[in-house]
């Protein structure tokens, strides 16, 4: 099933008034839940089998701009076991395939580890924090490679804790940053200048509503996000998730998402909506991978997606060494895009820099350039050396 059978989402013109709201629902029979001011949406509960009745209710008064189902999204991490841990891969080839050790040569150790917040409680608005939402299943806020770079957490979905139980959040935040010590933590994040929000949107069956995942979206451009990552997908869109998709991008948040795992050219949401950029995942050898989505007209970049080490969960009875593991999804690809749009913020200052530009202008000709994916696949070399060069020009 795609949507909740008994919830919708009811959008009002800005000028009704919440009384009149509330008649309305009243009249209809259904019964509010909760809202989003900044969009004025209402979710609300109506009898499993009065989805239809109740669709076209709502959309006969002229008070209501639209009524539509509360879609279900779910993690884009790969189930087919033909593309989980394979120990003979290297355990970094993502990081070496988008050249993110270049990358690193080229920026100055004050500017990698200038964001470190040693656990504060909220994000920093300062200049040059660059704080990462990552809207999944939850982090393992006690994971000793990302539990310091957690400033935030926020639970939307139903679980009734904002940890991650199933790992996939957490391989999500590992890719992106995890932090770079010593080899006995196992892992190296994608950058180290970036902190970390959780805001938890998926439950622990790694499901859950575009309604949750759009409260996701508003709260972490409301509390500093610069960059959103959605690993999750469905095939059906939703005007909800898309006003919320445009709140945040009005306000010059990046948002990244997944283009899904189900070897389609059929879109899939948000991923697809324009001002999200959607990630294809391509193997070890520049070959889009075999679970995943493609389509030069909605899909925009390609980035490493198949047996990817990073950070799992302590919690769980994993036998996985040291709680760092191989998965394989678009959601990995999905994660080191939003990884160098985090590195690209926290190299220039200019809170009006086009990170999307950058990134999809520097990006590599691979096999499906053109034709699978609208550009190439990511090069976080390339990236941060173009935006120190346009620097230095200034």
């Amino acid at each position: 099933m795609d949507s909740s059978p008994d919830k919708l989402l009811v959008c009002f013109h800005s000028h009704v008034s919440n009384l009149q709201r509330l008649q309305i629902h009243q009249h209809i029979g259904a019964t509010l839940i909760d809202k989003i001011p900044e969009l004025n949406v209402h979710i609300v509960s109506i009898k499993p089998d009065q989805m239809e009745v109740s669709l076209d209710r709502y959309s006969a008064w002229n008070e209501v701009e639209y009524a539509e189902p509360n879609r279900i999204a779910k993690a884009t991490i790969n189930p087919d076991p033909n593309f989980s841990i394979d120990p003979l891969f290297p355990l970094e080839w993502g990081q070496f395939k988008i050249q993110t050790p270049q990358a690193w040569s080229e920026i100055s150790l004050k500017v990698l580890n200038s964001n470190l917040s040693h656990n504060r409680e909220v994000p920093s608005k300062t200049k040059s924090s660059v704080v990462i939402a990552v809207l999944d299943s939850g982090i393992d806020i006690k994971h000793p490679a990302l539990s310091k770079k957690i400033v935030l957490n926020k639970n939307f979905s139903n679980s009734p804790t904002v940890d991650d139980l199933i790992g996939h959040g957490t391989h999500v935040a590992g890719i992106i940053n995890a932090i770079a010590t010593n080899g006995n933590l196992g892992a190296v994040g994608t950058f180290n200048a970036v902190e970390l929000m959780n805001v938890k949107v998926l439950g622990d069956n790694g499901q859950g509503s575009f309604y949750d995942t759009s409260k996701g979206i508003i709260y972490a451009t409301n509390n500093g996000a610069k960059v959103i990552n959605m690993s999750l997908s469905t095939t059906q869109a939703n005007e909800t998730i898309h006003r919320a998709v445009q709140y945040a991008s009005k306000k010059r948040v990046v948002l990244v998402a997944s283009a899904g795992n189900y070897k389609t050219t059929r879109k899939h949401y948000p991923s697809a909506f324009r001002e999200v950029i959607s990630v294809a995942a391509i193997d070890q050898n520049d070959k889009r991978a075999g679970f995943s989505n493609y389509g030069k007209s909605w899909v925009d970049v390609a980035a490493p997606g198949v047996s990817i080490w990073s950070t799992l969960p302590t919690h769980t009875n994993s036998t996985r060494r040291r709680n760092y593991g191989a998965l394989s999804g678009t959601s990995q690809a999905s994660a080191f895009v939003s990884g160098l749009a985090g590195l690209i913020l926290a190299i220039t200052p200019n809170t009006k820099v086009n990170i999307r530009h950058i990134i999809e202008s520097n990006t590599d000709p691979i096999s499906g350039h053109g034709t699978l994916f609208r550009y190439g696949r990511i090069n976080a070399f390339k990236a941060a050396k173009w935006v120190i060069i346009q620097q230095k020009r200034k």
